[in-house]
């Protein structure tokens, strides 16, 4: 089945290519970003911190694994494009694969879309 991802750069799909390690560089803390439904949360110094931990532990393990996340439909790779991220990178990966890594993602104006999360490797 064709999946997409969008949003790459030119150096990514050279990599991609290359079978290279690296595709995307390790984000920071405060650049991470959770939707969230209620602004008004209040945190205790000790939840904050386990908060932080386990944010940066999903960074980490998305740096170690270099995740890619495919969609179904090119509309929604398309979403994640810009001037600086701007290639669609179409795969054809069989069917029984895709199933183990499925999942759902929340758009604005689409409502629920179906997702792939899978390993670089």
């Amino acid at each position: 089945m064709l999946v997409f991802h969008g949003g790459f750069t030119k150096e990514q799909i050279s990599n991609l290519r290359e079978n290279s390690y690296v595709l995307y560089k390790k984000s920071d803390y405060d650049l991470f970003r959770i939707k969230q439904k209620n602004t008004f949360k209040y945190y205790t110094i000790d939840i904050k911190s386990k908060k932080k931990d386990l944010i940066n532990n999903i960074i980490e393990q998305n740096y170690i694994n270099q995740w890619i996340h495919c969609f179904k439909y090119l509309n929604n790779a398309l979403y994640f494009c810009d001037e600086n991220y701007n290639y669609v990178v179409v795969f054809d990966i069989p069917e029984d694969i895709l199933e183990k890594y499925i999942g759902v993602g929340d758009y604005k104006y689409d409502g629920y879309k179906i997702e792939y999360r899978i390993p670089r490797s």
